[in-house]
């Protein structure tokens, strides 16, 4: 990766790991202001509270690995079964705001949902990538023989 790239993903995850630390300070302020108001936290406010633990638990994930340049065994920051459920997360939320934009005749959150529909389909391919069934062309650095690169030469190929 190059110097710029690194330098940008240790940014995005400083950014995502800030982001889900705020997202679990939010669910832990909602648990106590609902026992402060309440005194138990009501079934509906609990659904809320985990929904924002989840993300705050990618967020850090995501950004932990980013910035401390982590990946997983796949060499991806998710696997690819996580990917390929932000992919279709991010499909249904598309859809859901796409159909709500035409009933609604609001018109700019066709814009969102397209927007999401692309990150949906850059996640699902992310996750094809992580999981080997799509796989691009490896890139080998300047000054490498393909000689020495296993399965570059058929069996039995010698150099004279």
């Amino acid at each position: 990766m190059p110097k710029y790239g690194r330098l940008i993903a240790k940014i995005i995850g400083g950014v995502s790991l800030a982001f889900g630390i705020a997202a679990a300070d939010l669910a832990v302020w909602a648990v106590d202001r609902q026992f402060a108001v309440r005194g138990v936290v009501q079934v509906s406010a609990a659904a809320v509270i985990l929904v924002f633990l989840a993300i705050a638990a990618f967020c850090c994930l995501v950004g932990y690995r980013l910035v401390f340049n982590r990946p997983n065994r796949h060499g991806s920051v998710l696997p690819p079964t996580s990917w390929k459920t932000l992919g279709i997360s991010f499909l249904i939320v598309s859809l859901t705001m796409a159909a709500i934009g035409l009933g609604r005749r609001e018109y700019q959150l066709l814009g969102a949902a397209i927007a999401l529909g692309v990150l949906g389909l850059g996640s699902v391919l992310a996750g094809r990538v992580a999981s080997g069934k799509l796989s691009w062309s490896p890139v080998f650095p300047p000054g490498t023989s393909l000689l020495a690169v296993k399965g570059s030469c058929r069996p039995g190929f010698h150099v004279a």
